[in-house]
């Protein structure tokens, strides 16, 4: 199995490590010489080699390279941003899965997804701003309080609460200073509790796997997770919702294939989407789920890209 990256704990290295368990023997890609010169550290790694992923036609490259050596290469995956549409892409390539990777490309850029929800009553207000346009603040005081988040940014990195002109200005400049041409989008500020939803699509069928309540904190302007907590028993009602907003959204992407986490938060009765990302959320989550249900989600993910059907 091929691996497009990993990090040195979390939900990427528990699928490298599962990999190893199901029979498989792994090889990682990766940009980082730190990790190269480091191999050591990742003993579940049979093999690891750098790779460019700027550039794809390198990649196949790679990849031709380990099948001329008789290598059978089963599957390309990523659990990590923001290569899990590019393995996805690759994959499908090389006729190994059937992976949504259209999807998933429009799930890694926080602006692309708004817009595929446009209209959509997932998503909150926001507004679209760049170098030219930052400064119109008389709209953008009529939503404060809002959230500021550079498209391309991971996680809970680049994203800044701000509830007056002030506090919206340092951080745009900041996020105009630390990326050349910097699209940023400005987002109402959702007040509700906030749920991490774990979901697969096979052939279309939509299916939740966990619901996670997540305990958030400001400090400094970010928000930061604090703690999780993970509900088994919700009022039909609640679920019945979330369900419904989960498949819209999914159908809206036209993700028919492949693992995904929505963030989402439960507003007046009524779900909005804070985003999306085409993985099982990183850090703990698959330990936390896999001591709360028993069961290993990276491992049936990996089914998924082997083409087997998940338990």
């Amino acid at each position: 199995m091929i691996f497009f990256g990993t990090k040195k704990s979390g939900s990427s290295r528990d699928a490298i490590k599962k990999a190893g368990i199901l029979g498989y023997h792994t090889i990682v890609l990766t940009d980082s010489e730190k990790q190269i010169q480091d191999k050591s550290s990742y003993p579940e790694v049979d093999l690891m080699l750098w790779c460019d992923f700027s550039n794809i036609d390198k990649i196949r490259e790679l990849i031709d390279y380990l099948i001329k050596w008789q290598i059978n290469v089963r599957a390309i995956v990523s659990f990590i941003d923001p290569y899990c549409a590019l393995a996805a892409k690759v994959s499908n390539e090389y006729k190994l899965s059937n992976f949504s990777f259209q999807a998933m490309e429009k799930m890694q850029n926080k602006l692309l997804c708004r817009e595929t929800l446009n209209n959509s009553i997932y998503n909150p207000k926001y507004k679209v701003l760049d170098k030219n346009n930052f400064q119109d603040y008389d709209d953008i005081s009529k939503m404060f309080p809002v959230v500021i988040k550079y498209i391309e940014s991971n996680g809970s990195r680049d994203v800044y609460y701000c509830n007056d002109l002030d506090s919206y200005q340092q951080y745009v400049n900041h996020l105009f200073k630390q990326y050349k041409n910097c699209i940023i989008l400005v987002e109402e500020f959702l007040d509700g509790k906030q749920y991490i939803v774990e979901a697969v699509a096979i052939n279309n069928q939509i299916i939740i796997e966990a619901i996670i309540e997540q305990e958030i904190k400001f400090i400094n302007d970010h928000f930061i997770i604090t703690g999780y907590s993970l509900g088994l028993d919700y009022p039909e009602k609640f679920l019945t919702k979330l369900r419904t907003a989960v498949e819209e959204i999914l159908q809206l992407h036209n993700f028919e294939n492949g693992p995904c986490h929505l963030e989402m938060r439960y507003v007046k009765g009524e779900w909005k989407l804070i985003e999306i990302n085409p993985r099982i959320s990183g850090a703990g989550m698959n330990q936390f789920l896999e001591i709360g249900l028993g069961y290993s989600l990276v491992e049936e993910h990996l089914k998924l890209s082997l083409n087997l059907t998940p338990d």
